[in-house]
């Protein structure tokens, strides 16, 4: 196991069980692909592999930290209040932002982007999923290096531009041409 972290199947089971006291938050690994391109697939292996360390030194306790696939990184996190969750989270942004990893001869430093949805009461764990998710797409959105929680996408959803609106519009196959495979 590359990452030594649990996979999506374990990291779902456990976010059944989540309780009032969380946020989920889905990480991705901001410009993964040119990793890859530029210094192999065994540099992005090492990426890999030092983010997970990352992960697991912050996320510990009752936290849970997952690989949910490629690029992709999943985290329970528990706290007092949303706004403790919020700092970690940029903790952990800027933690990774200002570790160096070594690749191929060299030394790259990566950054990543994060979406937060609060888990409360009877609110289904797919609808938190959904919502973290949209936050981690407005996170890449803007410009990626960003942690945005569920409620700023709501706010960006309600004072959208016209422009914006038309932009949502579009079809798959236009989003997917202007941001490559994935964003």
């Amino acid at each position: 196991m590359l990452s030594g972290l649990l996979n999506r199947r374990a990291f779902t089971e456990a976010l059944e069980e989540a309780q009032d006291d969380a946020s989920l938050v889905i990480f991705d690994v901001d410009r993964f692909k040119t990793i890859n391109d530029r210094y192999g697939h065994a540099s992005g292996d090492a990426v890999i592999v030092a983010v997970s360390q990352i992960f697991s030194g912050i996320f510990e306790g009752r936290d849970v930290i997952a690989r949910l696939g490629g690029e992709e990184f999943g985290a329970i996190v528990h706290g007092r209040d949303l706004a403790e969750r919020i700092a970690r989270i940029e903790g952990v942004k800027t933690q990774i932002a200002d570790h160096a990893i070594a690749v191929e001869g060299a030394a790259v430093k990566i950054t990543i982007s994060a979406g937060i949805a609060d888990i409360w009461g009877e609110r289904r764990k797919e609808v938190v999923y959904a919502a973290a998710d949209k936050a981690l797409y407005l996170a890449k959105a803007l410009g990626r290096n960003r942690v945005v929680h569920e409620s700023e996408w709501l706010n960006h959803v309600w004072h959208r531009s016209p422009a914006e609106e038309e932009q949502e519009a579009m079809p798959d196959c236009v989003e997917q041409h202007r941001y490559g495979h994935g964003i």
